[in-house]
């Protein structure tokens, strides 16, 4: 099964239990790291960044000297870094370029690991890695790509997709996931 990514931070006597596939970002004020879901949910924690960092392990950039950026989270890299759930987030420009190349990198990394033995193999799988998706205010789906004898694209099958998705099709989500787009839309080429 696909799992999250489940990791535990101590603060004081307390401990955290987070899905760090759903952390978006991260804000430091001093020893005070303010931890933003991708659910809207917002923890303070007393933890060092540096105690942060090696706890949520790679997948996060470092904006500036305190913020941490799930990569996962980040829509582009204008003048701005741009989340998927709309907010924008300040980082040191002199980074740009390495911020951006940095992204591309864990870009490739994803998209060649979805082909890999460790891919979603079940709906449920799917809905587990894509959760940080679910809220998002915009489209998202995963598509499977189906192939005639000449490997040429004749179908696509929804793989996952959150509600915004559903609002957009104007198709419930039961009947979106797990059946090809010609099943559903039998103005297939038009669309």
């Amino acid at each position: 099964m696909y799992a999250s990514k489940l990791v535990t931070i101590t603060s004081g006597k307390k401990e955290y239990v987070l899905d760090a596939t759903r952390v978006l970002y991260v804000q430091m004020k001093r020893n005070d790291a303010f931890i933003h879901m991708s659910d809207g949910e917002l923890y303070d924690i007393r933890v060092t960044l540096r105690e942060l960092r090696e706890i949520l392990g790679s997948g996060f950039l470092l904006a500036h000297r305190s913020c941490l950026v799930s990569v996962r989270a980040i829509h582009d890299i204008t003048d701005t870094i741009n989340l998927i759930n709309g907010e924008k987030l300040e980082y040191t420009v002199r980074r740009k370029r390495q911020l951006r190349e940095e992204l591309q990198v864990w870009r490739a990394s994803f998209i060649e690991d979805r082909g890999q033995q460790n891919a979603p193999a079940t709906p449920e799988d799917y809905r587990a890695h894509y959760a940080s998706f679910d809220n998002m205010p915009f489209a998202f789906t995963d598509i499977e790509m189906v192939l005639d004898g000449q490997r040429q694209a004749v179908d696509w099958v929804f793989r996952y997709g959150n509600d915004a998705l559903a609002r957009l099709e104007k198709v419930p989500l039961d009947q979106l996931i797990g059946h090809s787009f010609g099943s559903i839309f039998p103005n297939m080429d038009s669309k």
